[in-house]
């Protein structure tokens, strides 16, 4: 299938249009393979083409070769995108953001800083390359310092609204080793039982759980890896994911109040 246009984002985190009739020059086409490029629904990503003909030029885009779309299927739920919106507004009125969680390790629970997030642009359903891997992943919410710098204090972070679906396996697995390869962090937003695991204020964001540095956190409390005795087992790679999925995620969906006692009494430690 051919494209006669194509859509990325620039340093500010604007979305521009690129249309093929400017492949007609060497500087239009070396500047855009600065960028990702997708086609309208952000979903496809693409290649140019540009090549003379019996004396005709003809310019196009294509999708790349054996790229994989998305990873991981979409939440379903009008709860869902409703909150994506009403924390993207939010975002965008945020100066100076703090971003904590309740640590549980001690009691009575403290707070717990991640993060502080000033000058960031911010866009929705935003779809990015994982790592290279020609693995496409469309995320809820992306941020990034508005002069493209990345930094401990100034990571790159993703927002992740859980309603009725949680990441793919896969993707988490490439999510933890993104934390670790680069300065990203994945903060999740549950919409079950919102208020006592994440609340949104204009300046002050709570969240529960948090991907940083190729380690899940629940609470302030790394969440490790259980102990297996299957070796050398295709699906025990996944046994973290099934772990967490298992215990938090399917726990918390269900509009269960997980608190250090709970975590303690299944184990989860």
């Amino acid at each position: 299938m051919k494209y006669n246009k194509v859509y990325y984002y620039d340093k500010e985190g604007n979305r521009q249009e690129f249309f093929a009739r400017n492949l007609d020059t060497k500087e239009n086409i070396s500047a855009l393979k600065e960028h990702e490029i997708y086609d309208d629904t952000e979903t496809i990503m693409l290649v140019p083409v540009d090549f003379v003909e019996h004396k005709k030029r003809k310019s196009f885009f294509k999708a790349k070769p054996n790229q994989v779309n998305r990873l991981f299927g979409k939440e379903d739920s009008e709860t869902h995108d409703i909150k994506i919106d009403e924390i993207y507004d939010k975002l965008l009125a945020s100066r100076k953001l703090k971003v904590w969680s309740k640590d549980f390790s001690g009691y009575p629970p403290k707070e717990l800083p991640i993060c502080k997030i000033q000058d960031y642009n911010w866009n929705f359903e935003v779809t990015r390359e994982v790592l290279k891997t020609e693995k496409n992943a469309r995320f809820d919410i992306y941020g990034a310092c508005k002069n493209g710098t990345l930094s401990i204090k100034r990571p790159e972070i993703i927002i992740e609204v859980i309603d009725t679906h949680f990441l793919d396996k896969d993707l988490f697995l490439l999510l933890l080793e993104r934390t670790k390869q680069i300065s990203c962090i994945i903060l999740f937003y549950f919409v079950q039982n919102e208020n006592f695991y994440n609340k949104f204020d204009i300046n002050d964001f709570r969240i529960s759980a948090f991907i940083k540095d190729g380690k899940f956190y629940y609470g302030g409390i790394q969440i490790k890896e259980p102990k297996s005795d299957i070796q050398n087992d295709i699906e025990n790679k996944y046994n973290y994911y099934n772990y967490i999925n298992q215990y938090f995620i399917k726990n918390i969906r269900k509009g269960k109040t997980l608190d250090l006692k709970t975590i303690k009494k299944e184990n989860m430690l």
